[in-house]
């Protein structure tokens, strides 16, 4: 999914980054989330005029929105985010490259009716096994390739922006800039324009509307099993050479989940389970090394469809 990771590049220490970039140590979540600016931005920061905003709001916790008519400028390059190959993207958007240009990586683009939207980060923290955290990440919102609004977090340990994915029915799913990435919330327009970023929705709609899937994110997969199944997924045995099968996957088998296809025996400890419904399979993740002859079991990370 990812590209090569050098493990030879070392994260730079904070107080190298922070000589670096100088007034951009107090970070953006930082300067937006307290309503002012540093003097470094004042001038570089304009809050979008009252005529020209939308109409945004979030109801998550630990995310806001301000009205925004221009970006300060970023860290300057793109060093950090070079330590994290693969997670920062090549805008395609005027948008997103006028976001590019002022010196933030780029790690998301999606439209949303007559908006654009770009999510953007200003730290990078390399990881094992080629992953990557990124925080400090907000999102613009864009009217064609005017700056209307940006979303952020209000504090650091607050929730956080990742990467963007349009999903079935026109919504917009962000991600978490954590690794393993998981859904922040979802990003939909109502009839009357307003841009409405909220909790996962409980049902998803996949295939053109032919399967339906729960919110199964987070969920124990013993618990998201259920879900799937009353939904009308059915489990799809995994085949295997039992002399060649890691102890994981029997121990999983011998616990009812026949459905699992394949765990990593090293890194995060990903697992597959498949499920079938009207001819599509649904592949569902999850992460960890919970003990699996125990009560503990793994939660799901993600999932995804391969239509019939």
């Amino acid at each position: 999914m990812h590209t090569q990771y050098d493990r030879r590049k070392a994260p730079r220490p904070a107080a190298a980054r922070c000589a670096r970039w100088k007034a951009w140590c107090v970070p953006a979540w930082l300067a937006f989330a307290a309503g002012t600016m540093t003097t470094a931005h004042a001038q570089s920061a304009t809050q979008a005029p009252a005529s020209s905003t939308a109409d945004v709001s979030t109801s998550l916790s630990g995310l806001r929105f301000t009205p925004l008519a221009q970006l300060p400028s970023g860290p300057g390059d793109a060093s950090d985010a070079d330590a994290c190959p693969g997670f920062a993207l090549e805008p395609t958007s005027p948008a997103g490259k006028q976001v590019q240009k002022l010196g933030w990586p780029v790690i998301g683009e999606a439209r949303l009716g007559r908006y654009q939207l770009v999510s953007f980060a200003g730290l990078f923290e390399s990881g094992t096994s080629g992953s990557c955290t990124i925080s400090r990440g907000n999102l613009a919102v864009f009217d064609g390739e005017r700056l209307i609004a940006l979303a952020y977090a209000s504090k650091p340990t607050d929730t956080s922006i990742g990467h963007l994915e349009p999903i079935e029915g026109g919504d917009v799913r962000v991600w978490s800039g954590d690794y393993p990435s998981t859904p922040t919330g979802d990003l939909h327009l109502t009839e009357g324009d307003a841009l409405r970023l909220g909790e996962i929705a409980a049902d998803e709609s996949l295939c053109h509307g032919a399967v339906h899937a729960p919110n199964i994110f987070n969920m124990r997969i013993d618990k998201a099993r259920k879900a799937l199944i009353a939904k009308g997924w059915q489990p799809v045995a995994g085949h295997f050479d039992q002399s060649s099968m890691y102890g994981r996957e029997r121990g999983l088998q011998k616990r009812g989940l026949v459905e699992v296809q394949d765990c990593a025996g090293t890194g995060f400890g990903f697992c597959t389970f498949n499920y079938r419904s009207a001819g599509s399979v649904l592949s569902v993740v999850t992460v960890g090394d919970a003990d699996d002859t125990g009560d503990g079991l793994p939660p799901v990370i993600r999932y995804d469809v391969k239509c019939h």
